[in-house]
């Protein structure tokens, strides 16, 4: 019989967090508690704490409590045995702590060398085989815990009988019994999920999937007819004794010096000193330092700065290129100041407040971009300075997106290959789906397949595992600070602390961002080419207005230039026409989803150099640089300055609130704003245009601390570009492969600037870097498909300066063991030999017997060279060699005629169950000719082409082709 006021809670329950040993959603769980209202339950996962964050962050929004354990196989006396701990308080948070920091995870727990008080343990019979046969395990167990149960899993009648023995067992010895039925997912119906999670952790297939299980959530009637009153009573026992909360877990802030007062100190020295360094010495400056540092220092943060600006300043002392800044610390003073950033936000008008504002209290955030290949050397540093159990990498974990479900269900349940390949193709390459139903509202290919029964029933399997975690990864920037030993407060273990950044930062723990970034590699690549040019480099914030730097950009000469790359973007600089940095960082806020709207606008009036009155004086001077439109963020914070006169602070929070759409926050707010405007001489009715303005603008308004820092890189490699561009063509080269369809962009841009990219040289050109010489650039040996690293290698070595002859270049590959004709083809074939005056032909030709006599030759001898050639089969071979023709113009080739494109044929036509397929190229691309009979062509044919080119998929549809004889 269930009283009215039966209550249980579930403990043996495993959650997604277990990685593909459960089916079970938190979310999942939660609801299902409410549903038969539970007061909490538990999660004891496998071997690690991963779900205390996500489990305690839900289960405290919905009331419910939260009871934490372990799931682990443990060892004692040699006996092995499944068991379940759970944590009563801070004792036995510590000794699980030591459990799950030390652990390996291949063996069961030798439980002999732990401390377990604190702890409560409920042993999992059903890993018992014969209970009488664990007595003294048992007791030598109970022994070392606060408290110990013996859990009741009843499935079947099976398990029904082994109960009752387990029951007779307790009338002996004094142990209590606690329903204990295994969870792993919510519902019977989930077991399907189960099983296809459980088949790819194990790499197995399943022949038929069941459709029910028995490890779902019981009812209180299912429990009360499977457990005894007091079985089910002893969940809550254990839940009451629990009172541990992990929310309680709180982070210690790194500390730069122990006492608040001396990092205070220290931090007001560094700032007014460097402040004194870069003459900013007005009031204007010194007051704005002040006002920031005494902000710091109430919220608690010198030492957050001096830390940031420590690394910084470390890696720029050893070279280390760090960029100009990033998101909204830029607008910190006392960050430029310090060297964090390379940000002025007095000369931008920046805010502070948008960046750390003592209403809105939260963890400073300052991150900051690295060159990519270094980005390592800062952390080891910050681990060497701190400790490296005080400086952690952050766990992520990869989950099942679509088209992983795909792919995985078609493995376990053996779908017919070809097929799931079909559909998973079908998902949108970059798709931001969550589930089926998304995408099949937005990708029309996917959907029109879910016409087939096949397919959907693929689709209905695969839905179910959708967004389950399967492994853990690392946190691609992120970095934990802390200042005491990690491994104290939370699981922390092969220098990886494993709760994810957002449950973290909610304990107090500090996150440092620290990203790589591949283009200020590409900066640091281009500076060394102006050093070994000769030329001067230059402070990109003294040129912010250079206007052969907005000529290149108007040109639409964007290859290589950070965040200006894209085709979109493109189009939008077609419209606004920069002109000056003003303009370039207004772009990068406005190309945006939303914003994009004002693109036309802002290009408009910046082209009539007309800006519409709003009305209201203090916001036409305060829209001005952005032509009466809203972009930024700040621009919102000075209105409601201006306006209603609010302070810095308030004014960030009003614009936190409309962003965030908190309306209970906006109305608040916006009853301060009326009266505040009202009270600074504004009629209501203005007042109320005024916020309606800010309202209609905010949910578009940008960073412009953020835009302005991203603004300098993009203008830096501009004026590079503009100013250098042997420098800047040849560092781009260096992460250009030759086959990139950007490459052919590449030269054509390099060409407007008089510069000609050049075939690897015997003479000239060294192993992996491109070199300049006379306004040309020679690519890198390695750019030749078909030899190894040993050849260039040693030619590069051996060269002495120069090879005087062809004859000297054989003798010494022969002597470092490097000479085979595959190689020695490939060279020939990118045009190394060139210089030497011999035909390509003719040196293929005379091959196999330069071969051969090198183990005769002195290396000064004069060789007899064939002087045949062909230079359709140079072009193609310099392709297939190299990716690209670059000494060979098809069109000196081929007579061309308006509206044909010349083209090579490669290989032999083939006939396909399409149609017949021609291979063909024009020394830079290669194309397919679709055509539904044969054409009758062969490879190095000469042919001119129209028809509809697809420059995506470099097919050639609906040819028309002459042949030239």
């Amino acid at each position: 019989m269930i009283k009215e006021d039966f209550n249980f809670y579930p403990l043996n329950v495993l959650s997604e967090y277990s990685l593909l040993e459960s089916a079970l959603k938190i979310e999942d769980y939660i609801a299902k508690l409410k549903l038969f209202n539970y007061k909490g339950g538990a999660i004891a996962d496998l071997n690690h704490t991963y779900g205390y964050g996500p489990f305690s962050v839900q289960m405290e929004k919905n009331n419910l409590k939260s009871i934490y354990g372990l799931t682990l196989d443990i060892c004692l006396n040699g006996e092995i045995i499944k068991v379940s701990f759970y944590i009563k308080n801070n004792d036995g948070y510590k000794n699980i702590l030591k459990i799950v920091n030390s652990i390996d995870l291949t063996e069961p727990l030798k439980v002999d060398s732990y401390e377990l008080k604190g702890l409560i343990a409920v042993i999992h019979t059903s890993s018992i085989t014969k209970i009488d046969l664990c007595k003294n395990l048992i007791y030598k167990l109970s022994n070392k815990v606060d408290n110990l149960y013996l859990g009741l899993e009843i499935y079947n009648q099976d398990d029904i009988t082994k109960a009752n023995l387990i029951r007779d067992f307790v009338k002996v010895y004094p142990y209590k019994l606690v329903a204990f039925p295994n969870i792993l997912y919510a519902n019977k119906k989930d077991h399907e999920a189960y099983q296809i999670l459980n088949a790819i952790k194990e790499k197995s297939t399943i022949e038929s999937l069941n459709q029910e299980g028995p490890y779902f959530i019981l009812s209180p009637k299912a429990l009360g007819v499977l457990y005894s009153n007091e079985e089910i009573n002893n969940t809550v026992e254990i839940a009451n004794d629990c009172t541990f909360n992990f929310l309680d877990i709180k982070g210690h802030m790194l500390k730069f010096y122990q006492e608040q007062k001396e990092s205070d100190n220290k931090l007001r020295q560094l700032a007014f000193e460097n402040a004194n360094k870069l003459n900013l010495s007005s009031d204007v400056y010194l007051k704005r330092i002040e006002k920031e540092l005494n902000i710091i220092s109430k919220m608690g943060y010198s030492d957050y700065f001096l830390i940031v600006s420590d690394y910084i300043n470390y890696a720029k002392s050893i070279g280390i290129l760090v960029g100009p800044g990033r998101g909204s610390a830029a607008g910190s003073l006392v960050s430029y100041v310090l060297g964090i950033t390379e940000i002025d936000p007095l000369k931008f008008n920046l805010s502070f407040e948008r960046f750390l504002n003592p209403l809105r209290v939260t963890m400073p955030d300052i991150d900051v971009d690295i060159e990519e290949e270094r980005r390592i050397e800062v952390i080891d540093y910050i681990k060497r300075r701190y400790g490296e159990d005080k400086v952690a990498n952050i766990v992520t974990f990869n989950t099942i997106k679509l088209k992983s479900s795909i792919r995985n269900v078609g493995d376990v349940l053996k779908y017919i290959p070809a097929r799931v390949d079909t559909l998973a193709k079908s998902i949108a390459k970059n798709s931001k789906s969550t589930n089926f139903e998304e995408e099949a509202k937005s990708n029309y290919s996917f959907n029109k397949l879910l016409s087939d029964k096949y397919y959907q029933n693929i689709v209905s399997k695969a839905n179910k595992i959708v967004g389950f975690p399967t492994n853990t990864s690392i946190h691609a920037a992120g970095i934990i600070l802390s200042n005491t030993p990690l491994n104290e407060s939370i699981e922390f273990k092969n220098g990886i602390v494993n709760q994810e950044f957002s449950y973290l930062e909610q304990l107090g723990f500090l996150k440092m961002d620290i990203l790589s970034l591949s283009n200020l590699t590409f900066i640091k690549n281009i500076r060394n080419y102006i050093k070994e040019l000769g030329y001067k480099d230059i402070n990109i914030s003294e040129n912010l207005n250079d206007q052969k730097s907005y000529e290149i950009l108007n040109k639409g000469m964007t290859l290589g230039i950070f965040q200006l790359e894209s085709y979109g973007i493109n189009e939008a600089i077609k419209q606004i026409k920069p002109t000056c940095f003003n303009d370039l960082v207004a772009l990068l806020a406005l190309f945006r989803p939303g914003p994009m709207a004002n693109i036309p606008i802002y290009a408009k009036r910046k082209e009539e150099n007309k800006i519409p009155s709003s009305g209201y004086k203090a916001l036409d001077n305060e829209l001005k640089e952005t032509y009466g439109i809203i972009i930024y963020q700040e621009q919102i914070i000075r209105i409601a300055q201006i306006v209603a006169k609010f302070e810095p602070g308030k004014a960030d929070l009003l614009r936190r609130a409309i962003s965030k759409k908190d309306t209970s926050k906006m109305m608040a707010l916006k009853e301060e704003f009326i009266n505040g405007s009202i009270n600074n001489g504004y009629q209501k009715s203005d007042a109320e245009n005024i916020y309606n303005l800010i309202l209609k603008f905010s949910n578009y308004g940008f960073n412009k601390s953020h835009s302005v820092s991203y603004s300098m890189i993009s203008l830096l490699l501009l004026y590079y570009k503009a100013h250098y561009p042997l420098a800047f063509y040849s560092a781009l080269l260096e992460t250009t492969s030759t086959s990139d369809k950007n490459f052919i962009k590449l030269i054509r841009e390099a060409r407007y600037f008089g510069i000609k990219i050049k075939n690897p040289d015997i003479n000239i050109s060294n192993s992996s870097k491109p070199v300049v010489l006379d306004n040309c650039i020679y690519l890198p040996f390695k750019t030749i498909s078909g030899i190894n690293k040993g050849v260039y290698e040693s030619l590069v070595t051996n060269r002495n300066n120069k090879f005087c002859s062809l004859s000297n270049v054989i003798v010494s590959l022969r002597k470092s063991n490097s000479l085979d004709i595959n190689s020695f083809k490939s060279l020939i074939n990118a045009g190394v030999f060139d210089s030497f005056g011999y035909t390509r032909g003719g040196l293929i030709e005379s091959c196999p017997q330069l071969i051969q006599d090198s183990e005769y030759m002195l290396g000064d001898e004069t060789l007899d060279i064939k002087r045949s050639d062909d230079k359709v089969k140079n072009l193609i071979r310099e392709k297939d060699t190299l990716g690209v023709c670059l000494s060979i113009k098809i069109k000196d080739l081929i007579t061309t005629k308006e509206g044909y494109i010349p083209l090579i044929i490669t290989k032999e036509e083939i006939k396909t169950s399409t149609g017949y397929v021609n291979f063909v190229t024009d020394g830079y691309n290669e194309y397919r000719i679709i055509s539904s009979k044969p054409q009758g062509l062969t490879t190095y044919d000469k042919i001119l082409v129209s028809g509809n080119i697809d420059r995506n998929t470099n097919r050639i549809t609906n040819a028309s082709i002459i042949k030239e004889k």
